[in-house]
């Protein structure tokens, strides 16, 4: 969780300092939707977690503390890329939260299975975004030499 939330870090920090290229406008697009889809399943994420500590299991809480983070991270990227952004973000989180809600309801197995593909998700998200900045720091020492 930990290079999660270091990773998020390094993305938004290299997305302020203007790291990124000059993009196209389908690749800003496609980036805009990346950024609300991983901040709509990190929010996923976070509300189960938020309903396990409230239904009585501390022990979960910096995990839930640590996947805020995550989200407070994502939540300022959305609201930075605009309103077009912001709504989506809003509409995937809500259809995410819905369908998580319908799995959870379904048998063990299916609740666990739906619970591990929206986990996956995230780690998936924040690898992206680690990648990215990854890339972003080639390119740039690249372009250095």
């Amino acid at each position: 969780m930990t290079r999660t939330v270091l990773a998020l870090t390094l993305m938004t920090t290299a997305l302020l300092t203007g790291a990124a290229p000059a993009e196209t406008e389908d690749a800003v697009e496609e980036t805009s939707r990346n950024l609300a889809y991983c901040g709509s399943q990190v929010s996923t994420l976070a509300w189960f977690y938020q309903g396990v500590v409230n239904d009585g299991s501390p022990e979960v809480q910096p995990q839930l503390d640590g996947l805020l983070s995550m989200q407070s991270i994502f939540i300022t990227q959305v609201e930075r890329a605009g309103a077009e952004t912001i709504d989506l973000f809003k509409a995937m989180t809500k259809a995410s939260v819905n369908d998580l809600v319908e799995e959870l309801q379904g048998s063990q197995d299916q609740a666990a299975l739906a619970l591990s593909h929206v986990n996956t998700n995230v780690r998936g998200c924040a690898n992206l975004y680690f990648e990215k900045i990854e890339d972003d720091e080639t390119s740039r020492n690249s372009a250095d030499q």
